[in-house]
């Protein structure tokens, strides 16, 4: 019977290695998803920003562009005008 005690405590003494092994694994797993998480976070926060700065940049780009629009209209209508006046139309 000590030959059957002796291999059963040498299996034990494996499933407890086994078992450690599984611990280890699972806490740097757990560890990993939590990374992972506060990554995704910071992930959704950095896309929030961007869009907020392309929102506010295409309000800047439209008002810009209706100023530069407008004055550029009024500088060509004030050459036409000017040049009518030289030519005499």
């Amino acid at each position: 019977m000590s030959k059957r005690n002796g291999k059963r405590q040498d299996v034990n003494n494996k499933l407890e290695q086994i078992l450690a092994l599984a611990e280890s694994i699972n806490e740097k797993v757990d560890l990993q998803n939590t990374e992972i998480e506060e990554l995704r976070r910071q992930v959704a926060a950095t896309n929030k920003l961007v869009d907020e700065m392309a929102r506010k940049h295409r309000k800047q780009a439209f008002t810009a562009g209706l100023a530069g629009g407008g004055l550029g209209g009024a500088l060509i209508a004030t050459g036409f005008e000017l040049m009518r006046m030289r030519f005499g139309g």
